[in-house]
């Protein structure tokens, strides 16, 4: 699952870079071995650097690109995708259980067969080593362990020190996916 939701944060962020190249050649500029859509640490050095990575951008196309505040501290969500793309670059994003979803219980009553799921109140608790997912209440316990093993779903999350954890993957993956068609919708003026 890392493999996959690194390459699937790559590919956001690369169409980030791939975009800036577009800028200056869309303005008639030549774009060069540092043209690529800036994300900094800080808003001193993205002020300081910003907007060297696309020279030969249309002005106000590099006006919107400050707008947006592409660093740590000024966009959230661009930092995000960012840092997790620099991550994976240097080994596998770290994807953890992060909450009990659902346990669904199949039951063969009179030769009919029932599939019920039974979901917690509010899936928000981090899951940690020997945390119980599940239990059982006691009247209905006799019942239940004659039943075949439970499917249980879990929500997993990417346990990251610079992208603060959000406890379903596949919401952080579609918020990165919105970030970016909204950053890239933001261009489409410049983009002839």
């Amino acid at each position: 699952m890392s493999i996959i939701v690194g390459d699937a944060v790559h590919n956001l962020r690369s169409s980030l870079d791939l975009v800036a190249w577009q800028l200056v050649e869309a303005n008639g500029g030549r774009p060069g071995d540092t043209t690529a859509f800036p994300i900094w640490w800080s808003e001193a050095q993205f002020r300081g650097g910003g907007a060297g990575y696309l020279k030969g951008a249309h002005p106000d196309a590099i006006k919107t690109m400050r707008d947006l505040k592409p660093y740590k501290g000024g966009n959230a969500a661009l930092w995000r995708l960012h840092r997790l793309d620099a991550t994976d670059k240097h080994r596998l994003l770290l994807v953890v259980g992060a909450t009990h979803a659902e346990t669904l219980y199949g039951f063969s009553i009179g030769g009919r067969y029932f599939r019920v799921p039974i979901r917690p109140r509010s899936p928000t608790t981090l899951l940690e080593n020997g945390a119980e997912v599940f239990r059982v209440p006691r009247i209905a316990r006799n019942y239940f362990e004659n039943q075949p093993d439970p499917e249980i779903t879990l929500y997993v999350a990417l346990r990251e020190p610079d992208a603060p954890l959000g406890l379903n993957l596949r919401d952080t993956l579609n918020d990165l996916r919105r970030t970016t068609v909204d950053v890239i919708k933001s261009f489409a003026p410049f983009l002839g």
